[in-house]
């Protein structure tokens, strides 16, 4: 049974710190933790990288079920006939 079609993932564009190696959702978050430091003449924050969109593709999934077309019941089947009165059986 299909569970989930085949789909593709995007990871955004991050903002790297290259002092601490922090990432940072956008540009404005990485000025201002960088700009904490720089007012405290520490200067190994200044640098800065990217981390580009990523895409991850997903596989398409699947999973078994069990499908119950009848339920279970018990049967009687005549396999032979006794005579109750002379034992003959048939």
């Amino acid at each position: 049974m299909l569970v989930r079609e085949v789909w593709v993932e995007y990871t955004p564009t991050r903002w790297r710190c290259s002092g601490c190696l922090q990432l940072f959702d956008s540009p404005d978050a990485l000025t201002e933790h960088q700009q904490y430091y720089l007012e405290q003449d520490i200067y190994t924050h200044a640098g800065s990288s990217t981390v580009s969109e990523n895409r991850i593709a997903h596989p398409t999934e699947y999973k078994t079920r069990t499908v119950i077309d009848k339920e279970a019941y018990n049967e009687m089947v005549v396999i032979g006939y006794k005579c109750s009165i002379c034992g003959a059986t048939k």
